[in-house]
């Protein structure tokens, strides 16, 4: 190592812009070994004992010169101290940048950056074979610490994965950044060359030394630079495909100016050689047909080519006089082969060529007349090209293009065609119908200055987006402001058009105007939401997915509860088998009828409804359940009106006959009263002989009392309004309780009642107020029956226990029902009888009544014969499917 002593030397101070000196500078020494760019660590810190001096200027005193880096301070950028880098060094660094630019052009600043490479390996590797630092991520810190503390930078690592061969590092100033920048020099690329090739040399020694395969495969790229501008130099290590996909070229050597010109002269040479064989390879092997005539016209040369195209053989053509060969030359071209001896230069697209049995043919042609250096002409070159594929491709594109028009004509959605400067291209009549704007108004406009419909930044953004990156977008409900339909709500589907080169050429912008679609939803959803009956859609699993306003306020609760859940939840647990059975039956096809269930709300009160269920299909798949839910609350209460009145018409039709009934026992009581009062008035006093007429009296007085009693009693027991409570009931003692009622009508019309009671009948669960009211309408009807028949009147009243049912049948030998009227017995307000004689309810309200109690009435009837009425009663009371029909 040469030393230099007691010499002063020019330094710069960025802190203090002052000139400094320094004797024995170690940074000085630097400059003047030829070697300087490889020292090797040993070197470095020989020279700094020697000078006895850091590179700050600062005595050494015995400092441990083990570096680490330091990820806040380090280096020698420090404008709290004095900054120190010799004139000599940094002016001799940028000459040698310029001399190795000139001589080598650009590869200058790769081979700087490759001495930059092995300046890092032979720096680092010493001190990884020799233990001082690890061939790892620590290594490499320290190498770079220890190449900062030297005076080259503040080199800070920000991001690192050595594992990988990556690491971001910045620097505040390098050594070519800084000298650049005193320069004023602002090159157009980053210049920091040597300082990336050290990192990178850094890097490569320790991956060669942990044995690693990334070595060969790192590199280093700067991609900010202080000289170019930047407040940073910053450098980034990888591999070359982690290089290349963050955008950034690897480092690869660029070709000289001498290398350039030398192969610009062998190319120009192999012109030249190739320029002298023109004749003889073009004639041979050129795809277009070329031919040569003398100045008299004839054919002085021709290649294949021409033989094939016009269909001469090659030897029958050469020395023929094409001039005047109409043959297979039309006479637009041999016109204008003419025109061309005579020095006229022509040109021909699509001529029409006469051929030999090969159908219709085209060619291009060209004719260049072959003149002397004095201008006189000694021939013509005319060069053919067969354009008969290309003309009838043409014609059929033609043909395409304007089949391809009708259809995107006549497509319902609206179509627009944009080039990648949004210049419309095509516009077709459904686009005219959305936006009432004509396509001879738009077509090779720019979209947004066909007016303010299509100048809404977040439509041009999207255009521009699809342009970029290729990719389609769909925006569903795009609202658009028009000047004659007001606001439009379109569905876009936005497709890039590729060239041949993968390119986006344009797009295609389809329109489908789902405005009245949106109406008609906003309608439905009005109408939905403010019906009077609660609608729900359920998926086949019977979860809600919908529901109005109507079901939530029916079942006291809100949208985020009821969404998702089963209609199941909201029936008792003994009501929700028979709602599960209707949507199994709904689902597999069947048609449900309407049914009664009581629905539980949020805060437990039952809620009477009647369900309609109906599946929503599409092509034999069902998508879900439309549940419809009336609030039959209003209805029940009318219903038991209905009942109540029909219980009050009935009592005033059977008043007569009781007012008799009872008149009797109370014209016995009067009598007896009367006689026993004369009695007493008369004789003052009682003999033992009156006494025992006075006890037979009070017998039989007390015996029509209790007659009146009881007779009374049973008509208040009807009358009461009755409450739906099913307990186990007799129902032969309920069948006796109401045929006495009819008694008095029974004498009256000299009636025959014939009873068939089964003795062991088992009771029923069932409410006996509403049986009786059934009971009492069916006998009152079998009475106005049997009344005008004009003989002695049958009622027979059965009863028997089959199959888990009792049954009950009146049958009376009145005149029978017409089979017309069958269907509509139990309809309301249905009645044969004249009018004032009835209501028509009474068997309105039977059929009700035993469909509530889960049990079924039936009617059968012929002319002239009589009426058989059959009611079934359940013996076990249970949650069973509604009876719709009867099979005694």
């Amino acid at each position: 190592m040469e030393q230099v002593g007691k010499r002063e030397i020019s330094a710069f101070s960025v802190a203090g812009r002052r000139r400094l000196t320094s004797p024995d500078s170690f940074c000085y020494t630097l400059c003047r070994i030829p070697s300087y760019w490889h020292l090797s660590p040993e070197a470095w810190e020989e020279g700094i004992r020697a000078s006895g001096n850091d590179l700050y200027g600062r005595p050494m005193e015995n400092r441990n010169l083990t570096h680490s880096i330091h990820y806040h301070q380090r280096g020698w950028l420090n404008y709290g101290r004095t900054r120190m880098v010799l004139f000599d060094l940094l002016q001799g660094f940028y000459q040698l940048q310029k001399v190795i630019k000139r001589e080598v052009g650009d590869n200058a600043s790769y081979l700087i950056f490759q001495a930059g490479i092995k300046g890092g390996l032979s720096f680092l590797e010493p001190m990884i074979q020799s233990g001082r630092i690890e061939a790892g991520p620590r290594g490499f810190a320290d190498g770079l610490s220890r190449f900062t503390d030297g005076g080259f930078g503040d080199f800070q690592i920000r991001e690192m994965a050595w594992e990988a061969g990556w690491a971001r590092i910045t620097c505040r100033s390098s050594v070519e950044g800084w000298i650049y920048a005193r320069k004023r020099s602002k090159p157009r690329r980053p210049v920091c060359h040597y300082s990336r090739g050290i990192i990178l040399g850094f890097m490569r020694a320790t991956h060669r030394y942990a044995a690693t395969s990334l070595e060969n495969d790192l590199d280093c790229v700067e991609s900010s630079c202080r000289a170019t501008g930047h407040g940073v130099c910053e450098f980034i290590i990888g591999t070359h495909d982690k290089i290349r996909s963050r955008g950034y070229e690897t480092s690869e050597p660029r070709k000289s100016i001498q290398q350039q010109l030398k192969e610009r002269v062998w190319e120009k040479t192999c012109q030249i050689q190739e320029a002298n064989r023109f004749n003889e390879r073009i004639l041979k092997n050129a795809p277009v047909g070329i031919l040569t005539l003398n100045s008299k016209g004839h054919v002085s040369s021709a290649n294949p080519a021409m033989s094939r195209i016009i269909g001469v053989p090659l030897r029958q053509l050469v020395g023929m006089s094409v001039v005047d060969q109409e043959a297979f030359f039309s006479p637009l071209l041999s016109e204008h082969l003419r025109r061309g001896l005579k020095g006229a230069r022509f040109e021909l697209i699509d001529c029409p060529l006469i051929s030999r049995g090969r159908g219709p043919r085209f060619v291009a042609v060209k004719g260049i007349p072959l003149k002397r250096s004095r201008g006189l002409v000694e021939g013509l070159l005319c060069i053919m090209e067969d354009t008969t594929e290309k003309t009838l491709s043409v014609q059929r594109v033609g043909y395409l293009k304007k089949y391809n028009e009708n259809i995107i004509q006549s497509i319902t959605d609206g179509i627009m065609v944009l080039d990648p400067s949004l210049k419309i291209q095509t516009w077709n009549r459904k686009m005219e119908e959305i936006f009432h704007i004509k396509a001879k108004n738009v077509l090779a406009k720019r979209l947004d200055k066909v007016g303010q419909t299509f100048s809404d930044p977040g439509l041009v953004n999207r255009l521009k987006a699809v342009i970029r990156s290729g990719a389609q977008i769909e925006e569903k409900g795009f609202r658009f402001k028009t000047h004659t339909r007001g606001n439009i709500l379109l569905n876009l589907k936005i497709v890039p058009l590729f060239d041949d080169r993968a390119g986006v050429s344009g797009i295609i912008v389809l329109h489908e105007d789902i405005t009245d679609k949106e109406r008609s939803e906003i309608r439905y959803r009005n109408l939905f939401e403010t019906a009077q009956d609660g609608i729900c859609l359920t998926d086949p699993k019977g979860r809600v997915i919908s529901a109005n306003q109507k079901v939530l306020k029916v079942l006291e609760t809100d949208w985020e509860t009821l969404q998702g859940a089963s209609l199941s939840r909201f029936l008792p647990p003994n009501k929700r088998a028979p709602l599960k059975k209707r949507l199994g039956l709904a689902i597999e096809g069947h048609e449900v009828e309407p049914y009664e269930v009581e629905l539980a709300s949020a805060s437990g009160k039952l809620v009477p409804v009647e369900l309609s269920i109906t599946a929503v299909r599409k092509e034999d798949k069902v998508y879900g359940l439309h549940i419809i839910g009336r609030d039959i609350t209003q209805r029940k209460k009318m219903e038991m009106q209905m009942v109540e009145a029909s219980k009050m018409a009935t009592i005033g039709e059977i008043a007569s006959g009781v007012a008799h009934e009872i008149n009797n026992p109370l014209a016995s009581v009067a009598g007896y009263a009367e006689e026993m009062l004369d009695i007493i008035q008369e004789k003052g006093s009682l003999a033992a002989k009156d006494l025992n007429e006075f006890k037979e009296a009070l017998a039989t007085i007390l015996e029509q009392t209790h007659r009146c009693k009881e007779i009374t009693q049973n008509l208040l027991n009807f009358a009461r309004q009755g409450e739906f409570e099913v307990v186990s009931t007799r129902l032969n003692d309920l069948i006796e309780k109401t045929l006495f009622l009819f008694e008095p009508d029974i004498r009256l019309g000299k009636t025959k009642i014939v009873k068939t009671l089964e003795s062991k009948l088992p009771t029923a669960e069932t409410s006996p107020a509403q049986l009786q009211q059934v009971f009492l309408n069916v006998l009152k009807n079998a009475l106005d029956a049997v009344a005008p028949v004009g003989k002695r009147g049958v009622i027979r009243v059965s009863s028997r226990s089959e199959n888990g049912r009792i049954w009950v049948e009146v049958q009376d030998n009145g005149k029978g029902i017409p089979k017309k009227n069958l269907k509509r017995i139990f309809d309301p307000f249905f009645t044969t009888k004249p009018p004032g004689s009835g209501t028509g309810l009474g068997l309105s309200i039977c059929h009700r009544i035993m469909k509530k109690l889960r049990g079924a009435i039936d009617v059968d009837s012929r002319l002239g014969t009589g009426t058989t009425f059959t009611v079934g009663i359940p013996v076990k009371w249970a949650e069973t499917e509604d009876a719709e029909s009867l099979t005694p």
